[in-house]
């Protein structure tokens, strides 16, 4: 298998952790004693390549075992490892076990599903999985794009409640499987995947803002409505580029899985059928103004530059519709003062976009030197306790066990940026927007002349009834506003 067959390494790392794992872990499968890797190599092969994408580079045949360095930084992430909580043979089909709802505290056990000695003979999860994968078409890219989207509705849904393994039951296969398919698109092929360094991962985070000020600008509920839709908008269209090269797994907040405009997206790519979404939902505004993304080190500014490109063209295309719009209804003139004016106020995006990024580095000793260089000292001590407790439980820590050190310091970079950058001061003269009392409200002459304002503003109102009010007096931004919704819809 060539090797750099990108997707075809992402399905590898995502199945590296089937969801049943932990259920056929210690026991017997059709005979013989179900094994992690067999199974990750065997569905693979099966289904995907003749050839495993992870092994010695020396012996083609030595597959896994230690090379797999993206799965032994996924799995120190997703384990609170600061617990000796293992216990010797643990099973989930002997009974004992229990789901908890998060937030009500009710409690199934898994005897009321099924009682112990059904569970083997009822269930077959990993014949259901076998199933799916065996109908997943297109290329390389549909194939995993269809695997992330589809695999947890296409199995018995309370399957995708399992833990990833036995150590602590906080994470789940999911979890586990986004990690690894994120993570091995930083992978450094030219370092065999046993190496530390054959990893070279970094977050970028980005942010726009601020928001509470331009969803809070509002007169109508509508107002709030489309700027927070807007947001979210703006948002998707700057992780975007991200998910278009590395895949969606790759954001790591918000999690992407069911979001709208992500589906919309996946209709188009050919992974979803109009009837397995509900298109209605695209109105709902659920993605918020930052994201976390895993980037492979080295690419973070050519993101962060596409993500910024994003947001304005974006925001740009929403400006030029209303533009358009206005010149149809007769109500902006080319060329003229309020097309000037107009031009003048939406020329630039309301917002002021932050971005950084963090390399992860080889190993744990960096990250916990420069974590404690931001923290106080006496803040400090208790995790150099937990720490030095962890290292006597794990053999050769890796930078997975710093991973949220790492976010943590990301985010902190992140604030620190916005404390210091440029604040945006607006300062126009004449009759301020009558809706977010900032900008000078738009007007073919003087701002100051209150007559020439009502005057143009009564027949704005009545080419857009419903939309402006005959007492609303708006500026450009707050216009776009007001108008963008009647645009998209069209």
């Amino acid at each position: 298998m060539p090797n750099n067959d990108f997707w075809l390494r992402k399905i590898a790392a995502f199945l590296h952790d089937p969801p049943y794992k932990v259920w056929y872990f210690g026991k017997e499968y059709k005979g013989q004693r179900w094994e992690r890797n067999k199974d990750a190599i065997n569905l693979f092969e099966t289904y995907f390549h003749p050839q495993y994408p992870f092994y010695n580079p020396n012996n083609s045949n030595q597959k896994l075992g230690k090379y797999r360095k993206f799965h032994h930084i996924a799995a120190s992430e997703s384990k609170n490892q600061y617990f000796g909580l293992k216990g010797s043979n643990i099973l989930f089909d002997t009974g004992g076990y229990i789901f908890i709802h998060p937030l009500s505290g009710l409690m199934i056990a898994l005897e009321d599903i099924f009682k112990p000695d059904e569970f083997n003979k009822s269930l077959n999860l990993k014949s259901e999985v076998e199933t799916f994968l065996n109908q997943l078409s297109g290329d390389e890219r549909q194939k995993f794009l269809e695997l992330w989207r589809f695999l947890p509705v296409s199995i018995t849904h309370w399957i995708n409640l399992l833990p990833v393994d036995t150590i602590l039951a906080d994470n789940t296969a999911r979890d586990l499987e986004v990690m690894q398919s994120a993570i091995i698109t930083t992978w450094d092929d030219s370092i065999a995947l046993d190496k530390a360094e054959s990893i070279k991962s970094s977050f970028l985070i980005l942010e726009f803002g601020p928001v509470q000020k331009f969803i809070a600008n509002a007169r109508k509920t509508r107002d709030l409505w489309f700027s927070s839709w807007l947001i979210s908008y703006l948002a998707w269209k700057a992780m975007k580029p991200i998910v278009e090269e590395l895949g969606p797994d790759n954001i790591v907040y918000p999690d992407l899985y069911k979001q709208p405009l992500v589906d919309d997206w996946l209709e188009k790519e050919g992974v979803l059928t109009k009837e397995q979404w509900k298109k209605e939902s695209l109105r709902l505004p659920t993605l918020p103004n930052t994201f976390l993304a895993i980037v492979p080190e080295g690419k973070e500014k050519d993101f962060a530059i596409k993500a910024n490109q994003a947001i304005n063209d974006a925001w740009g295309k929403i400006v030029r519709g209303v533009h358009d719009l206005l010149v149809d209804k007769k109500k902006l003139e080319k060329g003229s003062p309020l097309e000037n004016e107009f031009r003048r106020q939406t020329s630039d995006l309301p917002f002021n976009i932050y971005w950084l990024s963090l390399k992860w580095g080889n190993g744990p000793e960096k990250a916990i030197e420069d974590y404690k260089k931001l923290m106080e000292s006496d803040k400090c001590w208790e995790f150099e306790r937990l720490w030095k407790k962890m290292e006597t439980r794990v053999n050769n820590p890796n930078i997975g066990d710093t991973y949220a050190m790492l976010v943590e310091m990301a985010q902190m970079g992140l604030k620190a940026m916005k404390y210091r950058g440029k604040l945006k001061v607006i300062n126009e003269p004449g009759h301020k927007c009558s809706l977010c009392g900032e900008r000078t409200v738009l007007t073919n002459g003087d701002p100051n002349d209150i007559k020439e304002i009502k005057t143009l503003w009564k027949k704005m109102a009545d080419a857009f009834p419903g939309h402006i009010k005959a007492n609303e007096y708006l500026c450009a931004v707050c216009l776009v506003k007001r108008l963008a919704p009647k645009v998209i819809s069209q």
